[in-house]
């Protein structure tokens, strides 16, 4: 329950989105209020801001829908998952744990992943067609990015994701999830000072510097 709950949380928040977009379009044209129908939301400023949520949550929605998968051994050889002890791995109980991660990870982490794959592709031929809606919709992208980095945004949502991935692989053993960790922060890191990407120059040597430190601890 708890877990289907917190899954429940994505979905609700972006149909609350879509809510608000379509009650302030129509609200805002009624009689005394349509003098303020320049500030209703715009489908792609709600998209926008639909992604931006998903995005900065791309990590904790990943590390979620993962959770039913992470199994650990106990002395007697039973398996049971990390974050619910009392889940037995191979039950129904967790059947019914990775159906709904599965369906909430299937939207919420690969769905809209692919998505902002296709629009990294597509912006530039977007903004050349003057398809303004399209790039606004996908703005949250490549707003913090300088221009000829818009891409970044897809490596800062891989990076949450294989940090959760790599709790999946080596659940038992602790040393390896270090090493798988470490690794990740080194290809981003690596990747991170070569493209310099973030459009001020000292977020670029803060973010260095972070994952310098993740790197030592």
């Amino acid at each position: 329950g708890r877990y289907t709950a917190l899954c429940l949380f994505f979905p609700i928040l972006v149909f609350w989105m879509l809510c608000c977009s379509l009650l302030t379009r129509s609200f805002l044209k009624c009689g005394p209020f349509s003098r303020f129908e320049a500030y209703s939301w715009t489908w792609p400023k709600t998209f926008n801001i639909i992604g931006l949520l998903l995005q900065v949550g791309f990590s904790t929605t990943s590390a979620l829908v993962l959770q039913p998968m992470m199994c650990y051994s106990h002395p007697n050889g039973m398996r049971s998952l990390l974050k619910y002890p009392n889940v037995m791995c191979g039950e129904s109980e967790q059947g019914a744990l990775l159906a709904v991660g599965m369906v909430t990870g299937g939207i919420f982490v690969l769905a809209f992943y692919a998505g902002c794959v296709v629009a990294a592709l597509k912006i530039p031929s977007w903004s050349l067609r003057r398809k303004a809606d399209l790039v606004m919709s996908f703005r949250f992208l490549m707003s913090n990015f300088r221009l000829n980095r818009w891409w970044f945004g897809l490596l800062v949502m891989a990076r949450g994701f294989c940090f959760g991935l790599t709790i999946v692989i080596a659940t038992d053993s602790p040393a390896a999830q270090t090493s798988l960790a470490s690794l990740v922060l080194v290809i981003y890191g690596f990747l991170q000072a070569v493209t310099w990407p973030w459009k001020a120059p000292l977020i670029n040597v803060a973010d260095v510097l972070m994952s310098s430190a993740m790197l030592l601890l």
